[in-house]
């Protein structure tokens, strides 16, 4: 719809026209060099009439039918008047013909800085301002004529995931991970679940509380990971003992993209199975190492617990336990034995702390006394304090990894393992 053009569009007049006409027929079969123009449409165009003598005038044809045209007389400055009989008529350039085609003149004031308003814009431009920056993406939308029609920001981390295991479940709980469809790095957190914490009725000598959830961290570019979704298993945090006296379960181990991650220990003896001849080892339930199994062996670095015993009379019992990624030991309070956990008397039954791993749950003591707290981790969750000496049950270890407390009525459960994976 508008003004329309054609190259080399010329005729003569089939008759001679009156200053006052309005139609001009032009000769046969040669209305079709001309554009199509009618009313309804809303098309014309500009044609020029000119006399031998050089005279012109400018019309606008509205509607061509054939080599039939209806004209506006006197255009683009021009007068109104009478032609001839073979008098030419063209398809011009002229100044109303340029002023009318859909060309946008750029002034100066378009361009000076602060002087483009929102009435010389698209109505689907955006706003003036800045995007991105401190953690945020912008997102650029554009139209399929490239004008920017919206921009929002996006949190650096652009997506997050939690898988969370059962308290007091028998069995692990199975997950599926579904890849986000964009981002470049994942981190993935895992932590074991946390073991349940011992039930002493009387003044035994099991008392402790469970051993904290171990932890894994990994970064992994996503390109690494072809597949559009990945299956794992979270540990279930043990259940606290609770029919008789005796230790609670040990919690699950975590599992996933083929690492695993062990859960607190339930029992008296030293973790991962290795065993002591001397009876009175059994002051500690350890927390779980980071890595089970990795390529190359065992892991024997920073998360392995490792004890020694004194043949001397007092049979001191010393625990080297490095907390970085393995969680903290239950232990409990024995006033027969001189307990020591990195160098520090564990006089009171408190619950090893852990910097990643689960917090160990806390010993019942085993004379009359407040209850022992539970260790606490920067990461993980807390272990569990325990009962008091002749009542009450341990409190559940938190989530994730925490190990139960000890109790007299109940040992406390241990908190359930997770895994933590955040896309950026």
């Amino acid at each position: 719809m508008g003004v329309q053009i054609k190259n080399n569009a010329y005729s003569t007049l089939l008759a001679g026209i009156t200053s006052t006409a309005t139609t001009i027929n032009v000769a046969v079969g040669e209305g079709a060099h001309f554009p199509s123009a009618s009313v309804a449409s809303g098309n014309y165009f500009y044609a020029t009439i000119i006399d031998t003598s050089n005279n012109l005038e400018v019309v606008k044809v509205t509607d061509r039918s054939n080599d039939t045209l209806t004209v506006a007389r006197g255009q683009d400055g021009t007068t109104a008047r009478s032609f001839a009989l073979g008098d030419r008529i063209e398809l011009r350039v002229t100044a109303a013909l340029l002023g009318d085609l859909p060309i946008r003149t750029i002034n100066e004031d378009d361009i000076d800085d602060g002087a483009v308003v929102s009435s010389k814009l698209a109505a689907s431009g955006v706003s003036a301002g800045q995007f991105g920056g401190n953690g945020l993406t912008p997102r650029i939308t554009v139209n399929s004529k490239g004008l920017v029609t919206a921009i929002t920001e996006d949190a650096a981390v652009v997506d997050r995931q939690i898988f969370t295991g059962d308290v007091g479940g028998a069995t692990g709980t199975n997950f599926t991970w579904t890849k986000p469809n964009k981002g470049t790095y994942a981190l993935i957190q895992m932590w074991g679940g946390g073991a349940g914490g011992t039930r002493t009725a009387a003044n035994g000598s099991h008392a402790n509380g469970g051993g904290g959830g171990g932890y894994l961290e990994k970064f992994i570019l996503l390109a690494d990971l072809p597949n559009a979704s990945y299956s794992g298993t979270v540990g279930q945090g043990g259940a606290g003992k609770t029919s008789s006296d005796g230790n609670g379960a040990s919690g699950g181990t975590t599992t996933f993209l083929g690492y695993s991650v062990g859960g607190g220990e339930g029992r008296l003896g030293i973790q991962q199975g290795v065993s002591f001849t001397a009876g009175d080892m059994n002051v500690v339930a350890l927390g779980g190492a980071p890595f089970t199994t990795l390529p190359g062996g065992q892991q024997t670095g920073d998360g392995v617990a490792t004890a020694w015993i004194s043949t001397a009379p007092s049979w001191r019992s010393y625990l080297n336990q490095f907390a970085n990624f393995c969680g903290g030991a239950g232990v409990r309070k024995d006033t027969t034995k001189r307990q020591m956990v990195d160098g520090y008397t564990i006089s009171d039954g408190n619950g090893q702390n852990s910097i990643f791993g689960g917090g160990g749950g806390g010993g019942k003591p085993v004379a009359a006394g407040a209850a022992s707290s539970g260790g606490q981790s920067m990461a993980g969750g807390n272990g569990g304090a325990s009962s008091v000496f002749d009542s009450g049950s341990g409190s559940n270890g938190s989530t994730p990894g925490g190990g139960g407390g000890g109790g007299f009525s109940a040992g406390g459960s241990g908190g359930a393992g997770r895994v933590v994976i955040t896309v950026w």
